[in-house]
């Protein structure tokens, strides 16, 4: 989830989609990674 969070911060948003996926397959709690993996799939 950090590193997808800083792939995000850097806007390389196609490498954060993925870490955030991986981190709801690896059992984090996809409440708390949603949001930014909505933002990170659609940027501003």
């Amino acid at each position: 989830m950090g590193i997808g969070y800083c792939k995000y911060k850097k806007r390389s948003y196609d490498e954060a989609v993925r870490y955030f996926e991986k981190a709801i397959e690896n059992g984090y709690l996809a409440n708390d990674v949603n949001e930014l993996l909505r933002w990170a799939k659609s940027p501003q």
